[in-house]
C-alpha cells in the first residue's frame, strides 16, 4: 500500500471486510447492520464522522510520501536508485512503459504533490 496504488476493487473488497467487522463483528454483514453510511463513518472526528481511515486516501498520501523523498533528495539507498534509474530531474517526472508501474503511478502525482508544496508549504 506504502509503494503500489492499490486497485479499486482491492479497496473496496478490503472496506467490506473492515466495515462487517466494524458494525457486526464477523467477516461478512448486509447493508442493514451498518448503523450510518460508510462515508460518514471515514469522516473525521471533527466532521461529525468515526475518523476510520479511507484507505484510497491513505494510499495516496503513501505514495505522496515517497515522492516527497524523491523531490527532497532524502538520504535513502531508494531515493539514490530512482534518481540513478530514472534521474527524475533530468525528464521532468515522465511516464513511461518502460518504466516500472510503481515509478509510473508516483511519477503520476507530482501535479497534486506539486499543488499540496503550494498551498500548504506556500513554497
Amino acid at each position: 500500500m506504502g509503494a503500489i496504488e492499490l486497485h479499486k476493487t482491492i479497496l473496496h473488497k478490503i472496506d467490506d471486510s473492515r466495515r462487517s467487522m466494524f458494525w457486526k463483528g464477523s467477516a461478512q454483514s448486509k447493508g442493514g447492520d451498518c448503523q450510518v453510511a460508510w462515508d460518514l463513518a471515514c469522516a473525521g472526528r471533527h466532521e461529525g464522522g468515526l475518523g476510520v481511515r479511507d484507505l484510497q486516501t491513505q494510499n495516496t498520501c503513501l505514495l505522496l510520501g515517497l515522492l516527497h523523498k524523491v523531490v527532497t533528495r532524502a538520504d535513502s539507498p531508494w531515493v539514490r536508485w530512482i534518481h540513478q534509474q530514472y534521474a527524475p530531474f533530468q525528464t521532468g517526472f515522465k511516464t513511461s512503459p518502460s518504466y516500472s508501474n510503481c515509478w509510473n503511478t508516483i511519477a503520476r502525482l507530482l501535479p497534486v504533490y506539486q499543488e499540496w508544496r503550494r498551498d500548504f508549504l506556500l513554497v
